[in-house]
């Protein structure tokens, strides 16, 4: 079962060392790849703590979510959680 996170948890990671983002209803800990961003690391760190879905979809399809981010922490528990396009 996956774990539900909230809003505030989710925002509690917004450092480059602890980042996570919420995509498509699930949050991902994207720590170990924010210097590995193609885009660049403000690219990530501009929606970090955040739902970053529509940031995402614009540049990617999702399955490249399988490949890139592994490290999936769970999915959001309500709809307050801060979107950044």
């Amino acid at each position: 079962m996956a774990r539900a996170i909230s809003a505030e948890e989710l925002a509690g990671h917004r450092a480059e060392n602890d980042c996570w983002i919420a995509i498509h209803g699930d949050v991902y800990d994207v720590s170990s790849f924010v210097g590995e961003h193609p885009g660049g690391k403000h690219l990530l760190m501009d929606v970090a703590g955040y739902d970053g879905t529509a940031a995402f979809q614009t540049m990617h399809q999702k399955d490249i979510i399988d490949q890139k981010l592994p490290r999936w922490q769970g999915s959001i528990r309500d709809s307050s959680v801060g979107k950044r396009a």
